[in-house]
């Protein structure tokens, strides 16, 4: 299992955005991720493909602010 495994509030952090930011990610089927016990974890390659440049699509403009975030954070 060579796979990187990142919590909700490491994947917040690192993204400058707030857990309740990466939940609703989550629950939209936006960034998937696997349950560890109880808990979630986000995967390195699911992040990864979350952030993938360059990729457009329609989406509410409430996602809008949070995808800005995201990618700013990346970059």
């Amino acid at each position: 299992m060579d796979e990187e495994y990142y919590t909700v509030a490491e994947v917040a952090e690192r993204f400058k955005v707030t857990k309740a930011a990466v939940y609703k990610w989550m629950r939209q089927g936006d960034l998937p991720f696997v349950i560890v016990g109880k808990e979630r974890r986000i995967t390195g390659s699911a992040l990864r493909e979350f952030v993938k440049p360059g990729v457009v699509s329609e989406e509410p403009e409430e996602n809008k602010e949070d995808r800005l975030a995201l990618q700013l954070a990346a970059a």
